[in-house]
């Protein structure tokens, strides 16, 4: 699936992988996120990071708007409404500011708590 855009330079075509990649990148570098959790059966082919559909990120589309739901796995002792809504809003920012594309809502899953251990 993707996503069409017409400008005035012509039609573009945005693959919802393309998101995928900006939304993964803008959650990983908000402080306190330690890793995206895969939802879903586990397979060996995901372990190996060849699939890229179980990386804990759901891209949706809905009338050429974006929804994103993140499952993530956060660092002990965070504020975690805190990390929350700062990963929402930078993946919110990163998406439509690179790619102008209308975000409707960003979804944040807490799946756990890392040590660190």
């Amino acid at each position: 699936m993707s996503i069409i855009k017409n400008s005035r330079y012509g039609t573009h075509e945005i693959s919802l992988e393309v998101i995928e990649e900006i939304a993964y990148k803008a959650a990983s570098e908000c402080y306190g996120v330690v890793a995206m959790s895969p939802k879903g059966s586990v397979s060996m082919r995901s372990l190996l990071k060849m699939d890229p559909a179980n990386r804990g990120i759901k891209i949706e589309e809905k009338d050429n708007r974006v929804i994103v739901t993140l499952y993530l796995v956060l660092r002990y002792g965070v504020k975690v409404s805190v990390v929350a809504r700062n990963v929402m809003d930078n993946v919110k920012y990163k998406i439509e500011s690179l790619l102008d594309i209308p975000v409707e809502t960003v979804n944040v899953n807490i799946e756990g708590v890392s040590t660190g251990e």
